[in-house]
């Protein structure tokens, strides 16, 4: 299996394997469940960290990607790994991206055109946006698998189609803007049974990302 080099170096942090001259066996490779790549502190002269390869990795179920540019390569090997529950994406960038089913997703700055999913994540969290309609993040045949959607410094400048989300049961939102009429929106919802956290200020547990 041909992997990126600094793939390889981050799986020897994580499995906390520092010999240089030993080789990762896959015995080695079934610890593996978390992986957290960023291409944050790259210099100048050096190439994006390639992807391929890594759909290989199947026994990954937490992903974690910081100042990627995601294109439908990038997506075809995240598909490919098997046991993923959860991904982050933090930085990131891209046009129109279909992300496969997952328990977890969390989205922080970068900025897609659009997040496709055949059903929505149970949980979703999406940090720091600042586009033209939230809800392009949230296109799905099946919007009702998602049960708790959180937005952190979010600029919503509509939700029409809150109601869409018809499976939701938890709705928290801390900090960023909301429209005019969000308070009457809020309150059907809160009738509805979602339930309703709004805070200045998020104030996350401790947790990789």
């Amino acid at each position: 299996m041909k992997l990126d080099s600094r793939i390889i170096d981050a799986i020897r942090s994580t499995l906390k394997i520092y010999d240089p001259d030993r080789k990762l066996t896959a015995e080695d490779l079934r610890d593996l469940k978390k992986l957290k790549l960023s291409n944050g502190s790259k210099g100048k002269s050096e190439s994006d960290i390639s992807l391929v390869g890594l759909g290989k990795l199947g026994m990954i179920e937490h992903l974690s990607l910081t100042g990627f540019n995601i294109t439908d390569r990038e997506l075809d090997e995240i598909a490919s790994i098997k046991m993923l529950k959860t991904i982050s994406l933090n930085d990131c960038t891209g046009a129109v991206i279909d992300l496969p089913n997952l328990e977890r997703v969390s989205i922080s700055g970068g900025g897609f055109e659009k997040v496709l999913f055949d059903k929505l994540p149970r949980e979703f969290i999406i940090e720091n946006y600042d586009g033209e309609d939230i809800f392009n993040y949230l296109d799905a045949y099946d919007s009702s698998s998602m049960d708790r959607l959180t937005l952190i410094e979010c600029n919503v400048k509509s939700l029409d189609s809150i109601g869409e989300l018809s499976g939701m049961k938890r709705l928290d939102l801390y900090g960023g803007t909301l429209p005019e009429e969000s308070t009457s929106v809020l309150e059907g919802l809160s009738q509805d049974g979602v339930k309703i956290v709004k805070e200045r200020q998020y104030k996350p547990a401790l947790e990789d990302r």
